[in-house]
């Protein structure tokens, strides 16, 4: 070999050497870019489990500034319940109330906190009435109602959410209802008119009581007993007309106390038949119930037509013994299409962050949070309000 032969060897020997360095030097410098990666990993997967993993140590750290807390958490508990309702009487419907009954067996929400939205994500107003509570304002139970518009044979999906935080500000909702399409539009105790409303057997007049499910005010009548019982009687000027057999009679209903009282009865009129359902085992002492049945399976029809136009309703009580005296109220009454079908499924429970512990989390120094997660980085928090 000459030494231009050698020359060139070694050059290429030496380049080649060169390349094998610097890719061997790159790939053991990689390491410590991997290893510190990795440690940043670690450090924030620490961060996430402190912050949004738990509600933190003690789990009501936020209700004490003057305590550092072991541990902070900014999560907490909120629960949903998803709804369906389905429209199965081909029949389109506008500001159709919806009344919904829950029974918080489990978690009791603080009553302000109720926020129902539809699919869409869009809060939807609604009214609760007949609360109970378990303890100052956790509720055990309530009706909740909401207005829809829904077509013909569709379906809608609606969301409950609640929880149990005391500090959520008072929602502000307002329902108008809409009675121009019901059946009567103009009598229904909604209008709180009395013009067309008397009592119907007992003594007593028909009188406005600001006692409503619906409305400012109900129908009511406190008096006494005769033979035929105590009861209210809606008797407009012009027969009710719009409604069929097929359609429901709908109305709230109300007895003081039902002690002594033998039936409780629901009755129409056509001006030649008259037709009874009896509610007795649906009313309860003090309490509002929904009256809501099919007039041609729930009631003695016989030869009766609503189609032909309806002459008087009424509300009534009997007993074997005159002279008891009650109070019954009335409210809402209507004649209503099939109802839409309402369907709730189970509560479940949505990991969320709480409010009053982001908050918290303002009055907490640097130095004491880089003291509870115990980590030797700086690190910044923003809180922000969108």
């Amino acid at each position: 070999m000459n030494f231009v032969d050698f020359s060139i060897a070694v050059s290429i020997f030496l380049f080649f050497f060169v390349v094998v360095l610097i890719f061997i030097t790159n790939y053991f410098g990689g390491f410590a870019g991997l290893t510190k990666t990795s440690e940043y990993k670690i450090i924030a997967e620490n961060f996430y489990k402190h912050f949004f993993t738990g509600k933190g140590k003690p789990t009501d750290w936020e209700e004490d500034s003057s305590k550092t807390p072991v541990q902070i958490g900014l999560s907490d508990e909120l629960y949903a319940v998803q709804i369906l309702i389905e429209e199965d009487a081909s029949e389109s419907r506008t500001n159709e109330p919806v009344m919904i009954y829950f029974d918080f067996d489990t978690n009791n929400p603080w009553n302000d906190t109720l926020r129902l939205y539809d699919n869409d994500g869009n809060e939807v107003d609604q009214d609760l009435t007949e609360e109970s509570f378990s303890a100052s304002q956790f509720l055990s139970n309530t009706n909740l109602t909401f207005l829809i518009n829904i077509s013909a044979d569709q379906k809608k999906k609606y969301f409950l959410y609640y929880s149990v935080d005391e500090d959520v500000t008072t929602p502000s909702y307002s329902i108008t209802y809409d009675t121009a399409s019901w059946v009567p539009s103009d009598g229904d105790s909604y209008t709180e008119s009395t013009g067309s409303w008397s009592a119907y057997a007992g003594s007593g007049s028909a009188a406005a009581d600001s006692d409503s499910k619906m409305g400012s005010n109900s129908i009511n009548i406190t008096g006494t007993f005769d033979v035929a019982g105590l009861g209210l009687k809606y008797d407009p000027a012009s027969d009710i007309t719009g409604a069929s057999n097929s359609w429901y009679v709908y109305a709230r209903l109300y007895i003081d106390n039902k002690t002594d009282i033998n039936n409780i009865y629901m009755l129409l009129n056509d001006g030649t038949e008259t037709i009874t359902s009896d509610f007795t085992s649906g009313m309860a002492t003090g309490q509002w119930a929904t009256f809501q049945k099919e007039i041609s399976s729930s009631f003695n029809v016989s030869s009766f037509n609503a189609s032909d136009g309806i002459d008087y309703v009424a509300f009534y009580a009997t007993n074997s013994t005159p002279g008891l005296t009650r109070t019954l109220k009335i409210d809402a009454l209507r004649f209503q299409k099939k109802p839409l079908v309402v369907k709730k499924f189970p509560e479940e429970t949505i990991t969320s962050l709480a409010s009053d512990k982001i908050e918290a989390l303002r009055s907490v120094t640097y130095e004491n949070l880089r003291k509870i997660f115990g980590e030797g980085y700086k690190f910044r928090i923003e809180i922000s309000e969108s």
